[in-house]
C-alpha cells in the first residue's frame, strides 16, 4: 500500500507531491488522495485546498536566512522522505523479480 502526500512550504502552499510506502506524521506533509500536481502552488487551510494557484516570484527574491538547528531539522527530515522513497523501489523491485 502506497500513501500520497503534499508537501507544504512555510506559507502552508503545496510545492511538491510524495508517494510513500507508508505513513507520516508531519505537520507539512498533508495526506492527499492522488499524487497527480494537482495539489501544487496550492494553499492549504483550515483543512481546504485553494482554488488558486499561488506560483513564486522566484526574481529578486533572496532566500531568508536559516538557522543551523532549522537546516539540521529541514535535512533529517529530507533524508527521512528520501530512506522511504528508496525502500519502496527496492520493495517494488522485489516483487517484480519475485522475491518476496
Amino acid at each position: 500500500m502506497s500513501y500520497s502526500y503534499a508537501q507544504l512550504n512555510k506559507d502552508n502552499i503545496c510545492i511538491g507531491v510524495s508517494t510513500l510506502s507508508g505513513k507520516v506524521d508531519f505537520p507539512h506533509m498533508i495526506p492527499i488522495d492522488n499524487s497527480d500536481g494537482d495539489y501544487i502552488w496550492r494553499k492549504y487551510e483550515k483543512g481546504q485546498w485553494s482554488e488558486e494557484k499561488f506560483k513564486p516570484d522566484i526574481e529578486g527574491v533572496e532566500a531568508p536566512e536559516e538557522s543551523v538547528e532549522d537546516k539540521l531539522a529541514r535535512l533529517e527530515e529530507q533524508n527521512l522522505i528520501l530512506m522511504d522513497a528508496i525502500a519502496t523501489m527496492f520493495e517494488e523491485i522485489l516483487i517484480l523479480r519475485g522475491e518476496e
